[in-house]
């Protein structure tokens, strides 16, 4: 758990190893072929981690009134006809 807390927040370390033993468990039948079982956890935690934060990346969104950039704003000319 600290490891994965030293990567992600707390709140979301639990669900980011709580994840990764779930899924562990579900492909339980390839357990035999892993060699090195902290190494294959310290990556599948790892890579869960940059999973949120991408997943958090993408869904974060922009909106241009909160940060006080409208399209009323924005400086246009018209075109004189």
């Amino acid at each position: 758990m600290s490891y994965a807390a030293s990567i992600v927040p707390m709140h979301v370390a639990e669900e980011v190893v709580q994840d990764v033993f779930v899924n562990l468990w579900k492909n339980r039948k390839m357990l035999p072929a892993i060699k090195n079982l902290s190494y294959y956890l310290y990556t599948a935690v790892k890579n869960t981690a940059i999973n949120y934060f991408n997943k958090q990346k993408k869904e974060q969104s922009v909106n241009f009134d909160e940060v006080g950039f409208g399209y009323k704003e924005l400086p246009y000319k018209e075109k004189a006809e």
